[in-house]
């Protein structure tokens, strides 16, 4: 890839000590971490787990970011919302 580790920490947004954590201790990061690691790896297709509407509220700036990285790079992002 044409990306370093500290480029797709700056693309993703995740805080340089968390880094080296397992993604389920990554925090309000969890979805950029797991995004970060499919970009990393060249996926082109993005799924991410159901939220529910209220649950979407906690993680909507960070998923609006993540999108918006996404799309900029012409993956494919699916996002499932509930009531």
């Amino acid at each position: 890839m044409p990306y370093s580790l500290n480029d797709i920490c700056d693309i993703f947004q995740l805080s340089s000590d968390r880094i080296e954590r397992p993604i389920k201790s990554t925090g309000n990061e969890r979805y950029q971490a797991m995004a970060a690691v499919g970009f990393s790896f060249g996926k082109q297709v993005f799924c991410f787990p159901w939220f529910s509407k209220t649950r979407y509220k906690i993680y909507k700036i960070r998923f609006e970011h993540i999108l918006k990285v996404l799309g900029e790079h012409k993956k494919i992002a699916i996002l499932p919302l509930g009531e």
